[in-house]
C-alpha cells in the first residue's frame, strides 16, 4: 500500500495548461534574449529551466512535501509535467534550428557535445509524441511509465553533459550569471533525486527518517553543492583584466560589419569597402603639438576612443591575401601571424633582445617584433618562437616558393591623400614591398621642434591649429587629395604634410601654443610598395574606400590574381588606436568570376569577384556582401597551439577551421576570445 501511494501517473494534456506553459516559455525566452543573449541561447536557457522543472516535480511529490502540494489548485505541480515536457521539446527544436541556421544549414562537422544534444532532442520528440492518455492505453501503463521516466532521465543527463561542455569547457560563450543559473538548476535536481533515492531505500527497510536525519542529509547535500559551486561558478577573468596588460580599455563595439564588393577586368582587380565609423577625425595621425613651452608627440589612442587620451592614430583598413602557399592560413587567417613576442600583445619581446638578435637586430635593423609566419621558424610547421628564425637561405627559398602573405594597408592619413595604399609581405617579419611607400617620418626634438612645417602660403602660420581640431575634427576637410590640389588650394587647408608644400621649420612662424604639425611626410609611392591605388571618403559617419591594382604586377612581393584560382583573403579594420586594437574577419575564399558552387566553397565563406567589361566598376550595379569583423582580444597562435587550448591537437594538424570550430555569432565569439581557458 505504501508503494501504491507513491505512484504518480498523469497522461492527460490540458489546453489551458498548455497555454500557460507556452506563455511561460515565451517569457523566459524573452527575458534571456533581452538579457544580452542570442535567440538560440535564450531558447536553450528557457529549455533548461523547463527541463529542471519537469525533473523536480517527481522528487518533490515523493518527498515529504506531497501533502503541501495536494492543497494547491490546478494539480500543481505534478499535473504539469506533460505540458512542461512538450514545451521543453519545442524550445529545444527552436534552439537546434537556430544553431543549424547559424552554421549555414550545414550539419557536419558535428561535435560530440552536439551529437549528445541531438540524441536528447530525439528522445524528447519520442516522449512528446507519447505524452497522452491514448499513448498510455496503447502501450500499457507500466510500459508507458517506463518509457517516460527512463526517457526523462536520459534527456536530463544528456542535456547536463551538453550544457556543461558549452558553459564551462568553452568559456566565454555566456556570462557568469548563465553558468550560475545552470549550475543552480542542475544541483537542485540532483539533490532532490538523491534525497528521493535515500527515502526509497529507507522505505524498503520500513525505516522512518525523522526530521533530524532529513536535516543532516539536506545539509550534507547543500555542503556538497556549495563545494561544487565554488569550484565551477567562481569568478572568471574578464576580457578587461586580460587586455589591460596592453590597453586599459576595450572597444565600445565588439563587432563591425564590413560591406565588401569585388570586381575585375582583364587587367585590374577592384575592391570597394564600406563600414560605419561615427567619430570624425580618423584622418589625423601622429601630430607634433607645441604645448606649454615644448613640442609633444600626440601618437597614442584618439581622445574619442578613451576619455582623457591625447593622441591621434589614423583609421585603417587592411587585408591579407594568399594563393594557397601558406599552410594554415586558409583555416586560421590572421591568427596564424600573431605570436608571443609580437608587439601589441602580452609578452612582447624586449627591445634590447630584438636589437641584439643576429637576424632581426643586427641584419634587419629592427627594434620590435611584428607579424610573422610559423613556417619561418625552426621546428614543426606550427611552432613559432620569435627568436628561432630559419637561416637566411631557407627564408629566401620559402619566399621564392611563394610562402608569404600579401598584406595591404589603406591608411586614412599616411596613404589616402595621395590615393594609395601601402603594400607589405609577411614571412619572417612584416616587410614592406620593394619601392617607395607613400610616407616617411621627419625628425623632431621637444625643444628644437620638427624638421619641417607647412608652407605658410598653404597653411597660415605654418601649422594646423590644435584648438580648432579639438573643437571640430572635421574643420580640416578629409576629402582633399593631393592630385586635385588646384581645385581646393585657397578654399581648403590640407590636414596632411606633403613634400610639395613643406619648408624647413621656423619657430618664429610655427611655434605657438597649439601649433600642430604631422610627423609623417607624404610623397608619391613607387614600385610594388605602391601597387595598390586607393581613395577613401568619410561622409555621414561612414567610410567608403575603393582600392585597385594590376592583377599581375610582375613583382615577387605580390600574389598575382588569376581567374579559375582560389585565394584566401581576410580583412581587418583599425580605428583610433594602433596594433592589436582592431576588428578582424575569419578567412574567406576569394574567386574571380566563379560562383561559390562552381568553386566548391560554402557560400558563407566565399567572396566572389565579378567580371566587368569596363575600365572601372559601376559599384551601384554590383552585388555586395556584409562580412562581420570581430575584436580578437589577446588570442594568438602561441595560445591556439598550446595545450591550454582544448583544440590544440586539431590546430597543430591543420585539421580544423575557425569556421568549423566555432558556431557562435561574431559577438559571442568576440566575448569568447576575451576569456580563453
Amino acid at each position: 500500500m505504501r508503494r501504491a501511494q507513491t505512484e504518480i501517473v498523469d497522461g492527460r494534456n490540458r489546453l489551458a495548461y498548455h497555454g500557460i506553459v507556452a506563455i511561460l516559455a515565451v517569457v523566459l525566452t524573452a527575458v534571456f534574449w533581452f538579457g544580452d543573449r542570442t535567440l538560440n541561447q535564450a531558447a536553450a536557457a528557457a529549455a533548461v529551466v523547463s527541463l529542471a522543472l519537469v525533473m523536480s516535480i517527481g522528487p518533490l511529490m515523493r518527498l515529504w512535501w506531497r501533502p503541501v502540494f495536494r492543497r494547491l489548485p490546478f494539480g500543481i505541480p505534478f499535473r504539469w509535467r506533460g505540458e512542461l515536457g512538450i514545451w521543453f521539446t519545442v524550445l529545444a527544436i527552436l534552439h537546434a534550428l537556430l544553431v543549424w541556421q547559424g552554421r549555414g544549414w550545414q550539419i557536419l562537422p558535428l561535435r560530440h557535445s552536439d551529437l549528445l544534444g541531438l540524441i536528447a532532442l530525439g528522445w524528447a520528440l519520442v516522449l512528446a509524441a507519447t505524452s497522452s492518455g491514448k499513448a498510455m492505453r496503447l502501450l500499457g501503463i507500466q510500459q508507458w511509465k517506463w518509457l517516460q521516466t527512463t526517457g526523462a532521465y536520459v534527456i536530463f543527463y544528456l542535456v547536463l553533459v551538453h550544457t556543461v561542455y558549452h558553459t564551462w569547457l568553452r568559456p566565454g560563450l555566456g556570462p557568469a550569471a548563465m553558468a550560475s543559473l545552470y549550475l543552480a538548476l542542475f544541483l537542485i535536481v540532483l539533490m532532490l533525486q538523491t534525497m528521493t533515492f535515500v527515502k526509497f531505500v529507507l522505505d524498503a527497510h520500513h525505516i522512518r527518517w525523522n526530521a533530524s536525519s532529513q536535516g543532516i542529509l539536506l545539509l550534507s547535500l547543500l555542503a556538497l553543492g556549495m563545494a561544487t559551486w565554488s569550484l565551477l561558478a567562481g569568478p572568471r577573468p574578464t576580457g578587461h583584466q586580460r587586455v589591460q596588460k596592453v590597453h586599459d580599455w576595450l572597444p565600445e563595439k565588439r563587432v563591425v560589419d564590413l560591406q565588401v564588393q569585388a570586381a575585375f577586368n582583364d587587367e585590374e582587380f577592384f575592391f570597394r569597402f564600406q563600414w560605419n565609423q561615427p567619430y570624425p577625425g580618423g584622418w589625423y595621425h601622429d601630430l607634433l603639438v607645441y604645448q606649454e613651452g615644448e613640442w609633444r608627440r600626440f601618437s597614442e589612442a584618439n581622445p574619442w576612443v578613451q576619455e582623457g587620451q591625447h593622441g591621434f592614430t589614423e583609421d585603417r583598413l587592411s587585408f591579407k591575401l594568399d594563393d594557397g602557399s601558406v599552410q594554415g592560413f586558409a583555416n586560421f587567417g590572421g591568427w596564424l601571424t600573431q605570436h608571443q613576442g609580437v608587439r601589441g600583445l602580452p609578452g612582447a619581446a624586449d627591445r634590447a633582445a630584438i636589437e641584439t638578435h643576429p637576424w632581426f637586430g643586427q641584419t634587419l635593423g629592427r627594434s620590435d617584433m611584428r607579424k610573422y609566419l610559423p613556417q619561418s621558424r625552426q621546428g614543426e610547421w606550427w611552432e613559432g618562437a620569435w627568436d628561432q628564425v630559419l637561416p637566411p637561405d631557407e627564408l629566401e627559398r620559402l619566399k621564392a616558393e611563394g610562402v608569404f602573405l600579401d598584406l595591404v594597408i589603406w591608411r586614412a592619413h599616411r596613404s589616402n591623400p595621395v590615393e594609395a595604399a601601402t603594400d607589405h609581405w609577411i614571412l619572417d617579419y612584416r616587410h614592406t614591398d620593394e619601392g617607395t611607400t607613400s610616407y616617411r617620418s621627419q625628425a623632431w626634438d621637444p625643444v628644437e621642434g620638427p624638421q619641417y612645417m607647412f608652407d605658410p602660403e598653404i597653411i597660415a602660420r605654418g601649422a594646423l591649429d590644435m584648438q580648432r581640431i579639438t573643437a571640430d575634427p572635421a574643420a580640416y576637410r578629409q576629402d582633399v587629395f593631393f592630385s586635385q590640389r588646384e581645385q581646393w588650394l585657397g578654399e581648403a587647408e590640407p590636414y596632411f604634410l606633403h613634400e610639395d608644400f613643406l619648408v624647413p621649420f621656423d619657430p618664429a612662424v610655427a611655434q605657438w601654443e597649439g601649433a600642430a604639425i604631422p610627423r609623417s611626410i607624404l610623397r608619391p609611392p613607387a614600385g610594388s610598395a605602391g601597387a595598390w591605388r586607393a581613395r577613401g571618403f568619410w561622409r555621414n559617419g561612414k567610410w567608403t574606400v575603393e582600392m585597385w591594382r594590376q592583377r599581375d604586377t610582375g613583382s615577387p612581393d605580390d600574389k598575382a590574381l588569376q581567374t579559375g584560382r582560389l585565394y584566401t583573403w581576410s580583412p581587418a579594420v583599425h580605428h583610433g588606436c594602433s596594433q592589436r586594437w582592431h576588428w578582424v574577419a575569419f578567412p574567406y575564399q576569394l574567386g574571380l568570376g566563379m560562383t561559390a558552387e562552381e568553386a566548391g566553397v560554402e557560400p558563407r565563406r566565399y567572396l566572389q569577384a565579378v567580371r566587368i567589361s569596363d575600365e572601372s566598376p559601376d559599384w551601384q550595379t554590383l552585388p555586395a556582401q556584409t562580412i562581420p569583423l570581430l575584436y580578437p582580444g589577446m588570442i594568438d597562435w602561441t595560445w591556439l597551439t598550446s595545450e591550454r587550448h582544448l583544440g590544440y591537437r586539431e590546430v597543430r594538424r591543420d585539421a580544423v577551421s575557425l569556421w568549423d570550430g566555432h558556431d557562435q555569432t561574431p559577438a559571442e565569439l568576440a566575448d569568447f576570445f576575451l576569456t580563453p581557458p
